[in-house]
């Protein structure tokens, strides 16, 4: 079956021409109608209409996808730029709580804290907040390393975070994932 508006093949389960968009009628002519497909010049004004459209939740997926991968590469950035020139310095606990979720484990582990601290560089105060593991609890007002970036104090972690083969392979799995996003390899969601 062939298109009566461009003479393009149609398989004969369509609807629609592939080529230019014009429904096929019921009663179209045989498969052998034409002696061959008639190719007409795209007229001004009009777009070409692609063979298959991606489905709406495979383009929210890719896009899901690319959009974690950068997260994934931004995050690999920070503890890599904290790890390499960031600038170490004291800060004050200023709230501790016991982390009760169980990651895993069959209980919570008692030694994992959430906290909130508290540091300041040239006159101006800083702050943040993690999940660690300390071995012998924690007090208010204890120290702890924090390591921050010089042009930027607002970005900091605990020195034990910032390590530079963690920052290294979560940039690595970004950029895999944002190539295969990009190519549509890969979708989320």
């Amino acid at each position: 079956m062939y298109c009566k508006n461009c003479g393009t093949r149609l398989e004969d389960n369509t609807r629609f021409c592939t080529s230019c968009g014009t429904e096929r009628q019921q009663g179209a002519a045989p498969s052998g109608a034409y002696a061959s497909p008639v190719s007409l010049p795209p007229q001004r004004g009009t777009a070409s209409v692609p063979a298959a459209w991606p489905k709406k939740g495979k383009r929210r997926g890719k896009v899901f996808a690319i959009t974690v991968s950068i997260l994934l590469i931004l995050v690999g950035v920070q503890s890599m730029s904290l790890n390499m020139v960031g600038k170490t310095t004291d800060a004050a606990v200023t709230d501790a709580r016991q982390d009760r979720r169980k990651y895993g484990e069959g209980t919570p582990d008692p030694r994992r804290f959430r906290i909130d601290y508290a540091f300041s560089v040239d006159g101006e105060s800083y702050s943040g907040s993690a999940r660690l593991i300390l071995k012998h609890g924690v007090r208010e007002n204890q120290k702890i390393r924090v390591r921050y970036l010089p042009y930027y104090p607002a970005i900091n972690a605990p020195a034990e975070n910032t390590k530079i083969l963690g920052g290294m392979l979560l940039t690595g799995l970004g950029t895999f994932l944002l190539v295969l996003g990009v190519k549509g390899k890969v979708t989320i969601g």
